[in-house]
């Protein structure tokens, strides 16, 4: 593939690499610096980074073209000796990954690759450190930043597993100046927010014309050892035997009311009957034979229906009685 130019082909670069356990690092890295650092991230971080990739937060969804296991001697050029001594053996994992590439104005369509070399035996992390490098060249080659994955600072950053547990951790310690910095902060904040605000008027509660107080009438006591007597309450009730209980007051305070209706349009038409021939003759000393007995035939109507008024008032009175008796028991149920 590389041969027919259908793979990218890696140039050898002679400039030596530097050294991230020695200098800090300094946005934006060249690749060598970025492969130590995912060397060195926490595998959990990169097999993150590597899914969303995958998922469509990047462009990079690989092949994998070499996956392997193996063990390198490890080299030391000690500067008073001149050449190298090996101190030891290690086992890596080293993986190679396949990507499309569109191309650009200096580059064709072709395949170019992600590197990843880790400690140990884990494909898992050497397959996601692939992925991610590969993720990470979008700059190098002109591709649109669109994932996580792909910002570099975003990446290198976050990846060190023991920078990220002491700074996750930390906060498990005392922060009482900060805290109390924050809340003195926020109180200002609050009192800024509401001194430009009108003030609410609290809603009058003093009773309308006509509407007894919640205190009870200047000069009383309230009911219920001091405590004012609850409003009853207005929900209907569920049974057919109460509803015609609660209802049952109702109907006779309207059939009372009707009863006082009847007996007051009673009392006009006698009067009027009765008034009417004597306003007819109130200029004259000697009335009539008919206005007396119009007027006679009036006072004994009238006479006749007192007893119905007597009753009608003596049987509101008693209801009156038992509304306020029963008015009173709800409140006692509602104190106990």
């Amino acid at each position: 593939l590389t041969s027919q130019g259908l793979l990218e082909e890696e140039r050898p670069d002679d400039r030596p690499p530097g050294d991230l356990t020695r200098d800090p690092p300094d946005f934006p890295l060249d690749r060598p610096l970025r492969l130590q650092s995912l060397a060195r991230a926490d595998e959990g971080f990169l097999l993150s980074m590597a899914y969303s990739t995958q998922r469509g937060y990047g462009p990079v969804h690989p092949f994998v073209g070499e996956l392997r296991l193996g063990r390198v001697e490890v080299e030391f050029t000690p500067p008073e000796l001149g050449f190298a001594a090996t101190v030891g053996e290690i086992e890596i994992a080293e993986c190679r990954t396949v990507n499309q590439f569109k191309g650009d104005g200096r580059r064709p369509p072709m395949f170019t690759g992600g590197y990843g070399l880790i400690f140990g035996h884990g494909e898992r992390k050497a397959l996601s450190m692939a992925i991610v490098d590969r993720a990470l060249r979008a700059g190098e080659l002109g591709e649109t930043v669109k994932g996580p994955a792909q910002d570099e600072e975003f990446v290198i950053a976050h990846g060190d597993s023991v920078q990220a547990s002491g700074f996750v951790e930390h906060i498990k310690l005392p922060h009482y100046v900060d805290f109390q910095a924050e809340l003195t902060m926020l109180k200002g904040l609050r009192a800024k927010a509401t001194a430009g605000r009108p003030e609410v008027e609290p809603p009058d509660e003093r009773p309308r014309d006509g509407q007894p107080s919640d205190a009870g009438q200047a000069g009383q006591a309230p009911k219920n050892g001091g405590l004012a007597a609850p409003k009853p309450s207005a929900a209907r009730p569920k049974t057919e035997r109460g509803r015609a209980a609660a209802e049952a007051p109702d109907s006779e305070a309207a059939g009372l009311e009707a009863a006082q209706a009847e007996a007051r349009r009673e009392d006009a038409r006698d009067g009027d009957r009765v008034e009417r021939p004597i306003r007819s003759r109130a200029g004259h000393e000697n009335p009539g034979p008919e206005a007396v007995r119009l007027a006679d035939s009036g006072r004994a109507a009238a006479s006749q229906a007192a007893p119905g008024r007597e009753a009608a008032s003596q049987a509101s009175q008693e209801l009156e009685t038992v509304g306020e008796a029963d008015q009173e028991a709800r409140g006692h149920d509602a104190v106990a």
